[in-house]
């Protein structure tokens, strides 16, 4: 993924990657850097029971300049009831492992206000749930598609990743589609409004 991200970037020049992009796709490839080096995806310890409910005790971000770039947030994942630290530790990274892919398409309706925000969406799908993935780009964003497309070219050549463009009728005929079977959405209340 790295490499793919690397000549996008070059040539976007001189659009530059969004700072959110370029943070996702480091922390994306932290896990499977673990695997390859024949490591568990989370460290010792990080797993833990805390008032009767299990924790990642993980900060995040992981970047050094995270914290001074968010303004001191930071997250730490809780699981829900019931989910044991076994649990969260064999189930951690299941895509990466051979884990179950999710049937159906999922349909990725990419937001028009933050550049960054329908790429890290489509990694999300990909990645964190093992979809393959339509992206409708947003007329006010379209302009990026073919920078997109050159990103994720290997997920396009592949048949993991389509890109169409549209406007609210495409995104309707898409959320209505037999073969859709999860939706992403990052935009507008009309448009939630509209899918609902």
């Amino acid at each position: 993924m790295r490499s793919a991200f690397t000549a996008a970037t070059e040539a976007m020049s001189p659009v530059k990657p969004p700072w959110a992009l370029a943070q996702h796709v480091t922390t994306r490839l932290h896990v499977p850097r673990h695997l390859a080096a024949g490591r568990e995806p989370l460290p010792a310890g990080a797993v833990h029971e805390r008032g009767g409910r299990t924790w990642v005790g993980e900060r995040l971000p992981r970047h050094r300049l995270g914290p001074r770039l968010l303004g001191g947030y930071f997250a730490q994942v809780r699981m829900q009831d019931g989910i044991t630290p076994e649990q969260v530790r064999h189930r951690a990274a299941a895509p990466y492992r051979g884990g179950v892919q999710h049937p159906g398409v999922a349909l990725v309706l990419g937001a028009d206000n933050i550049a960054a925000l329908t790429a890290t969406d489509i990694l999300h799908k990909l990645y964190g749930e093992g979809h393959v993935v339509i992206a409708k780009m947003n007329p006010v964003n379209a302009y990026l598609r073919p920078h997109f497309e050159q990103i994720f070219a290997e997920y396009v050549q592949r048949g993991r990743l389509r890109f169409v463009d549209g406007g609210p009728a495409e995104g309707a005929y898409l959320a209505a589609h037999d073969y859709v079977a999860c939706l992403n959405v990052t935009g507008s209340d009309r448009t939630h409004d509209a899918i609902v």
